[in-house]
């Protein structure tokens, strides 16, 4: 991290030892606000210094291992570090499991960038945050109201291909029940999902929305009606 974002976290343990510090106990200030920044510095400064916040049960024994694999390449050499990282899989499969995840996140240090934000995406958290749910009924409801604003037969080919209030459908199930080819299917699907994306543009990032590759595009339509399935 930056000298002034840590700057920042050893003012906030200075600021905890002002509140705390007691004269009639005979210590001195710089000794009792040492131990604050210490603490502050050790509690916040590795999560801060993550750009992508992992969770407390992966984040600290990868830092210890961080820790143990720098002291053994400073003692070994790049040997020594595989020798300890293969113990280390050995004798802990499940942190082993989360260690490329530590390493990615440290990686990223900017979601401006396209491939940053893909590598960001892949690192989940299992425990949901307090609003997730809510958040998740928010983004529904709008999805919802803007397959309302389509046409009727737009609505009705989104609802059926991406399975809102009824089953998924193929392309060619949808098509012999309306009378036309798969492809007519396929084109009033992409002119509905068109106007979806410049309608909830604000839901995903900016360029989800110019992607430039088939995969990307699918990947852009399931991100407005997963959350209804």
């Amino acid at each position: 991290m930056s000298p002034e974002d840590a700057e920042q976290i050893g003012i906030l343990g200075l600021i905890q030892a002002a509140r705390r510090f007691d004269p009639a106990r005979g210590l001195q200030f710089s000794t009792y606000a040492m131990w604050w920044i210490r603490q502050a510095g050790q509690r916040s400064g590795p999560t801060a210094a993550l750009l992508v916040q992992l969770p407390s049960c992966v984040l600290w024994p990868c830092i210890r291992h961080s820790f143990t694999l720098n002291t053994v390449r400073t003692e070994s050499g790049p040997d020594g570090v595989e020798r300890k990282q293969r113990e280390f899989e050995a004798t802990d499969p499940t942190l082993a499991k989360r260690w490329p995840f530590y390493v990615q996140a440290r990686r990223i240090e900017s979601l401006a960038e396209r491939e940053t934000w893909r590598r960001a995406a892949t690192i989940r958290d299992n425990v949901s945050a307090p609003d997730a749910r809510l958040t998740r009924e928010q983004v529904a409801t709008r999805v919802r109201a803007a397959v309302e604003r389509l046409h009727p037969r737009y609505a009705e080919i989104v609802r059926r291909r991406f399975g809102i209030g009824c089953a998924e459908e193929t392309l060619i199930g949808i098509g012999n029940e309306m009378n036309v080819t798969r492809e007519r299917i396929r084109q009033l699907e992409a002119k509905g999902l068109a106007w979806l994306r410049d309608w909830l543009a604000d839901l995903v990032p900016d360029w989800w929305l110019d992607s430039e590759s088939a995969d990307d595009q699918i990947s852009t339509d399931k991100s407005f009606v997963d959350c209804l399935t």
